[in-house]
């Protein structure tokens, strides 16, 4: 919305001498009739009243720091307010692609250390496998009913009751070990992204510190 439209909106001939409170009043008293639902009011001057406003505090903000309208300015004033303002600009474009690449180095850090947490993961559990794997054939060789064991007596022998308590045994102690092995994954996992999600944090923060 142009500058003389959001005047003619308010009421104004110029921005002389106001201020945003007066432009909160203004809009306040104004807003009390074009609202939908006040009687007479509707949606689309609602909205243009709103406009108004965003355009007029604007123009407050930049340029009535001093008690001057832009129509004050003269043509040097208002170009050196205007390189001033892309000087402004481009700093806060540069310090955002700064800060936006400081965060693409985190996601890459994040994806790398989840990638090796995944493949430490795999490690594990394959390890943890082959280690259930040995334990059920040393048991199942203990408990087989080779010709040996029947003729030797001083070789180990072992019940079909003794052989089904042991095993179980054996595949409860790997599954609670499984189960550990997941839960520490998982903390693992939260820890690295948790560390990322702060570094991020604090970038944006800083960001928002400067604007």
């Amino acid at each position: 919305m142009t500058l003389k439209k959001a005047l003619q909106i308010f009421g104004l001939e110029d921005l002389s001498g106001v201020t945003k409170d007066d432009l909160k009043n203004i809009y306040k008293k104004l807003a009390r009739t074009k609202h939908p639902d006040s009687s007479g009011g509707n949606v689309d001057d609602f909205i243009e009243l709103q406009k108004a406003f965003n355009t007029l505090i604007k123009y407050v903000h930049h340029f009535n720091e001093n008690n001057r309208d832009l129509a004050s300015l003269t043509k040097e004033e208002i170009l050196e307010k205007y390189f001033e303002d892309t000087r402004i600009l481009q700093k806060k474009i540069d310090d955002f692609q700064s800060r936006f690449n400081e965060q693409s180095q985190i996601m890459d850090e994040i994806k790398e250390k989840v990638e090796n947490l995944i493949s430490d993961f795999e490690a594990r559990k394959r390890k943890l496998r082959a280690d259930l794997e040995r334990e059920i054939a040393k048991l199942e060789h203990k408990y087989s009913k080779s010709i040996f064991k029947k003729i030797l007596f001083f070789l180990p022998k072992m019940t079909e009751e003794e052989f089904w308590e042991t095993y179980k045994e054996r595949v409860n102690k790997y599954s609670r070990k499984h189960l550990e092995l997941d839960a520490d994954f998982l903390k693992e996992m939260l820890s690295v992204y948790g560390d990322g999600l702060n570094k991020i944090n604090q970038s944006i923060k800083v960001i928002t510190k400067e604007d």
